[in-house]
């Protein structure tokens, strides 16, 4: 597996926004506020999933993987449903880059960029 470095992270690789867009509908009912909670848990285990096989080869030293994971997992969640809640109105490629961004590290603790 080829080690990721978030700065060097190529929007154009990240394909969930993608799959999002393309089954729409069915997402639609997966955010909707009424549906029960596990569309929500399964999709979150799923995202889990994934990235738990892929962090597997980064050396994490003393730090928490089932924690950190569950932090990404649950970011890419929260981007995925303020996007259901605008509508999906933003493209794909837009919400790529934006979690691109917020995988980047800020220089000196700043958003200021």
């Amino acid at each position: 597996m080829v080690h990721v470095n978030p700065s060097e992270l190529d929007p154009s690789t990240i394909r969930i926004f993608h799959h999002v867009k393309k089954f729409q509908s069915f997402y639609e009912i997966v955010f909707e506020k009424k549906s029960p909670l596990a569309y929500y848990y399964s999709l979150l285990a799923k995202i889990k999933s994934l990235m738990r096989t892929n962090s597997q080869v980064y050396p994490l030293g003393d730090r928490d993987l089932s924690l950190l994971v569950a932090y990404q997992a649950n970011a890419i969640m929260g981007l995925l449903l303020q996007w259901s809640e605008d509508g999906f109105a933003r493209s794909p490629e837009y919400m790529n880059e934006q979690l691109t961004y917020f995988l980047r590290k800020p220089d000196k603790g700043s958003f200021s960029e």
